[in-house]
């Protein structure tokens, strides 16, 4: 059996890191994209000493054109991808009022856009070859409301709409596409946002009880293998839509609550640039 090449944004740590640690071994090549070198180095000394193989891309997701002749070195080099799993995201915490221009641009490059370009060209190297998966990782906020993380919501909402769209337009191409929506996760997501207008340590989650990203890839992984092209969980997740689509006033009723709780810890109403 031919060696499978899987490339696996967001690698340099968190679920990126957990999934590739997942997916290495003697029957596959990783390739490994993040913005840190230190994070990639790290994941590949544990890829190594598992006896996994993998190579290593620093790139910047909000760099498109920079992206985007990463890509084109790679068609020239006529290296197909027979997974690719976009993984790589970040988030912000403000109210919109307060997140300038250049703040959307960033977060809809990374968690966006960059997505949307790496689907186009591997996703047209793998209906050519008649094969391949594109797993997309959304969040839970991709289907709910996200109090205080409006751009993140924004960015993760328009993910799950484009990959339930993408889905249907790579019926029968033998290319299947999966859209993972999970709940929260121990990364250090959180850790490395932006906070505009609100002191971080006093919004950072305790995270202890959060799941591992560990059990995170598994899960996916575990979906991925039995063709599920929806890939939710945990279970709590489930129970949050439920509530969403068939009792909304409830819903809405937790949503209000939370961003009033967040309007409460507000240090100051920021001036922003929105030019």
């Amino acid at each position: 059996m031919p060696r499978q090449n899987i490339l696996i944004t967001g690698a340099g740590s968190g679920l990126g890191q957990a999934l590739a640690l997942q997916l290495a071994d003697e029957d596959t090549h990783l390739f490994l994209l993040d913005i840190s070198l230190l994070g990639l180095e790290q994941t590949q000394s544990l890829i190594n000493a598992i006896g996994g193989q993998c190579s290593l891309h620093q790139q910047d997701l909000s760099d498109l054109k920079g992206l985007q002749r990463w890509l084109d070195t790679l068609n020239n080099g006529a290296v197909k991808m027979d997974w690719l799993i976009n993984c790589a995201g970040i988030t912000l915490t403000s109210s919109m009022v307060d997140i300038s221009t250049n703040q959307w641009r960033h977060i809809l490059s990374v968690n966006l856009l960059s997505t949307i370009l790496l689907c186009t060209v591997v996703g047209q190297q793998m209906m050519d070859s008649g094969t391949g998966r594109i797993i997309n990782i959304s969040s839970m906020f991709g289907l709910l409301p996200a109090p205080s993380g409006i751009a993140y919501a924004t960015t993760k909402h328009a993910l799950v709409g484009f990959t339930r769209t993408l889905s249907v337009e790579m019926e029968n191409t033998g290319v299947e596409v999966h859209l993972v929506c999970p709940g929260f996760i121990n990364t250090g997501l959180f850790q490395h946002a932006e906070y505009n207008g609100v002191s971080k340590e006093r919004l950072l989650p305790d995270t202890r009880n959060m799941m591992t990203s560990t059990e995170a890839a598994r899960r996916i992984i575990h979906g991925v293998h039995r063709n599920k092209r929806w890939i939710i969980f945990p279970f709590y997740v489930r129970i949050l839509c439920w509530l969403e689509w068939y009792t909304p006033r409830i819903a809405r009723y937790l949503w209000v609550k939370q961003w009033l709780s967040f309007l409460q810890k507000r240090t100051s109403r920021m001036t922003t640039d929105h030019s």
